[in-house]
């Protein structure tokens, strides 16, 4: 009788370790896959982290405020001596934009390939500029002026260029928040000589309409 009462609690003990020997093979992969989870975690935030200032983020984001308000632009275009002045009702304005967000200085190959400068102007504004120290880079200069009081961006200054065998461009953009942007374009071409166009686009809230 002993015996059995022995074997018995033998049996129930081994019961209880296999179920430990289960459990922990659960809890070994569950803390692994929150191991790899967190890791990845990381890297995205870490990938996610931008050197130099975000401006096709800044500008996707004022287009989506743009839209949001329903803002049109009364814009005067200029191709060499010929102007022309008309406001867009339903105005696209990734297309409009499009020069601002592609000088984009964020890209990995570019990281450390731009000089910082911040220049405090006064008490409420501050200008932070990224000048071009390699030669090839097409955004040669990008100057964010902030408002510091507000901590908001007043407005946004590049220049880009480009040149190959057959022609050079230059490129000057302006951006004011909500009010206006200035384009001005200068492309020299080889036995065709230069061409210049520039853009100002004045940005107004849509009249309401009652009747």
């Amino acid at each position: 009788m002993k015996k059995e009462n022995a074997c018995l609690r033998i049996g129930m003990e081994n019961k209880k370790l296999s179920k430990v020997f289960r459990l922990k093979s659960y809890i070994l992969p569950l803390c692994i896959c929150i191991l790899i989870a967190a890791c990845n975690q990381t890297s995205t935030t870490t990938v996610a982290t931008k050197t130099y200032f975000d401006v096709p983020g800044f500008f996707k984001e004022e287009i989506t405020q743009l839209q949001k308000d329903s803002m049109i632009v009364i814009k005067t275009s200029s191709v060499n001596e010929t102007s022309d002045v008309h406001q867009i009702d339903w105005t696209n304005w990734y297309r409009e934009l499009i020069l601002f967000i592609n000088s984009d200085i964020n890209k990995p190959a570019f990281i450390g390939k731009y000089a910082v400068d911040t220049i405090v102007q006064d008490s409420t504004s501050k200008i932070i500029t990224y000048a071009a120290t390699d030669s090839s880079l097409k955004t040669r200069l990008l100057e964010v002026t902030f408002n510091t009081a507000t901590n908001s961006v007043f407005q946004i200054h590049i220049i880009n260029n480009t040149k190959d065998f057959l022609s050079s461009t230059h490129e000057e953009l302006y951006f004011l928040p909500m009010k206006a942007y200035v384009i001005k374009s200068s492309q020299t071409m080889l036995f065709f000589g230069t061409n210049e166009m520039k853009v100002m686009g004045k940005i107004r809230g849509r009249e309401k309409k009652y009747f």
